[in-house]
């Protein structure tokens, strides 16, 4: 059914959301007109309360996360990686599936500083796609290189990769 991560998330922390409110609705709406309603309150009220935050929190993350990507596409300064390789994201699993990563690293020989990047999870292998390169596109925060992002648009060449 999902076969983007980031649309699973925004779908299971936008359930939260809704049933946190659901929950808090009626947690307070009762609580507050029945005679014993303050257990109905605490029961419902708390439940629903506590499902709306992590609801809440979880999609503004991902709002955040999207936002500084947004930001980093249009103002981000561009830097050429050094290709290192890429591999499994082992910590991570959907479906049984580990996403594929691309290393690279950046060498500021003004400040003697080797900065390492990884991309977003790719659900497929990029191996093939990425030989005989040498640099990959590299967008980061002029003032924070924390903040980057792998540019790697053009990697199927204009090809829609399935599978």
């Amino acid at each position: 059914m999902f076969r983007n991560p980031a649309s699973f998330l925004k779908a299971f922390f936008g359930f939260f959301t809704a049933f946190g409110a659901v929950f808090l609705a009626i947690g307070l709406g009762v609580g507050f007109t029945a005679p014993d309603g303050i257990i109905f309150l605490l029961a419902f009220g708390l439940v629903g309360l506590t499902f709306l935050l992590v609801g809440i929190i979880g999609l503004a993350v991902l709002a955040r996360k999207a936002r500084l990507r947004r930001w980093l596409l249009e103002n981000g300064r561009a830097l050429n990686a050094d290709y290192d390789g890429c591999g499994l994201h082992t910590s991570v699993a959907m479906n049984g599936r580990h996403p594929y990563v691309v290393h690279c690293h950046y060498t500021d020989s003004a400040t003697r500083t080797i900065y390492n990047f990884r991309s977003e999870g790719l659900w497929f292998n990029p191996a093939s796609l990425l030989e005989g390169r040498r640099t990959v596109r590299v967008l980061v925060h002029p003032d924070d290189y924390r903040k980057y992002y792998v540019d790697l648009g053009d990697l199927a060449n204009g090809y829609k990769v399935v599978g």
